[in-house]
């Protein structure tokens, strides 16, 4: 037997399948009321409709029957469903979403480019991995830090994961030879348009395989999904043309001698390189090692990146890429490569390093920067046991789809960001 609730929506029509229909049922919210009119709007779309009642309040969801005539509608009864009683803040992405159509298109569209990156992988032969986001051991890097908590059970410290990068190579390590995983990421850093606490990343990693072998991935994947969404594989972006088809290669070493005139392996000495780095107006006040000092010449050069087409930028400094295996015939510089579009860093990649003794003693320097994290010694058994040759890539979903979408800001195609989720606890004066 169906339930009262059940038989009052059997038989509800899309507002969008409406057409010429003399009487139907539909049910949504009302957007907007006049003294004649109503317009109220569901999933499918928008209609106006005459009324001639007093007990319709904005943005209240009701069920309307209708009388239509020559492609105009009134109301013949309705019922209250639900009463809106609740201020709106419109500065609230998931309330602006309330009344602006274009937001609730733009959350929409997100996760169907999710889906469509998903489907990609799947059919491609990719096995999906859902690793865990709480670890006891995170990754390392020197200029990440991540959020901890305490484990009551054994009081011991545990952290969100950075990255899924460890847990991925362990798969690796046992046989798995295509793998991928959409994950949620967590790191404790800046909040501005580009970076936001939690974010979505997209890793994969291919065993006998090699950083070339993740660019030639990034050759079919991002004409692919943009066409997806945009039907072509040239975009506007911040009134510029990119064609998502193309791609430049430039590596780092042809970008510094381009900028300098030197070979950057010729400036291991970190004066020499603030020298010459300070002819080209990089402000090198208060950086004291080289790393650092290279970092603020690439975060220069970024908005002239990828703006006709996607730009990798490849091989880096070996102290740049701590999880990345040597060049052969080069070893100051690593397997290390990242995908600029539109001025914006995507996605960092490498050839993965899977000699356990060079691996331990590069993270033994890189865990000298977080004070009391633990190394993880469960991936460092994977490499133990033997890691295929492997390329990998973490690709930062949030900013191409913020790309795709013609959007400024990450905040724009996250529904909840940490701006929103601000709004859970009551800040106000008591």
């Amino acid at each position: 037997m169906k339930n009262k609730l059940y038989r009052k929506f059997k038989g509800k029509t899309a507002i969008s399948d409406i057409g010429d229909k003399k009487n139907c049922r539909i049910a949504g919210r009302i957007i907007n009321i006049t003294k004649d009119t109503v317009t109220v709007e569901d999933e499918s779309g928008i209609i106006t409709l005459s009324h001639n009642r007093s007990d319709l309040k904005y943005l209240d969801i009701a069920v309307f029957n209708l009388i239509g005539e020559r492609g105009k509608f009134t109301i013949k009864d309705v019922e209250i469903l639900t009463r809106a009683r609740g201020k709106i803040e419109l500065r609230n992405n998931w309330q602006n979403a309330l009344i602006n159509r274009e937001k609730r298109e733009t959350f929409k569209k997100r996760e169907l480019i999710i889906q469509n990156i998903r489907d990609y992988f799947l059919k491609n032969d990719f096995i999906e991995i859902n690793s865990p986001y709480l670890v006891f051991a995170p990754s390392t890097e020197e200029t990440l830090k991540p959020f901890k908590t305490v484990e009551s059970k054994t009081n011991g410290t545990m952290y969100l994961t950075m990255s899924p990068e460890y847990n991925l190579k362990r798969f690796l390590s046992v046989g798995f030879e295509r793998i991928f995983q959409i994950a949620h990421s967590f790191r404790d850093e800046e909040y501005d348009d580009l970076h936001n606490p939690e974010f979505l990343n997209l890793e994969w990693y291919r065993a006998y395989a090699d950083y070339m072998d993740i660019m030639d991935d990034l050759s079919v994947i991002l004409p692919e999904i943009t066409d997806y969404v945009h039907n072509a594989s040239i975009i506007e972006y911040r009134d510029k043309r990119i064609d998502m088809a193309q791609m430049e290669k430039i590596s780092i070493r042809e970008l510094f001698f381009d900028d300098f005139h030197e070979e950057l392996e010729s400036l291991t000495n970190i004066e020499d390189f603030r020298r010459v780095v300070k002819t080209g107006n990089i402000i090198t006040n208060g950086l004291n090692n080289w790393n650092d000092i290279f970092y603020a010449w690439i975060v220069q050069k970024e908005p002239t990146l990828g703006n006709k087409k996607p730009c990798i930028i490849y091989d880096y400094p070996k102290t740049c890429a701590a999880l990345s295996r040597l060049k052969d015939n080069n070893n100051f510089y690593a397997e290390r490569f990242e995908l600029y579009i539109g001025g914006i860093e995507i996605a960092n990649a490498y050839s993965e390093l899977n000699d356990p003794i060079e691996q331990k003693k590069r993270l033994k320097k890189e865990i000298k920067f977080h004070e009391n994290i633990p190394l993880n010694e469960d991936f460092q058994r994977a490499l133990e046991i033997g890691m295929p040759p492997s390329g990998g890539i973490a690709f930062g979903l949030d900013r191409f789809i913020m790309i795709l979408l013609g959007k400024h800001s990450i905040h724009d195609i996250i529904p909840l960001s940490l701006a929103d989720l601000k709004n859970e606890i009551n800040t106000s004066p008591q």
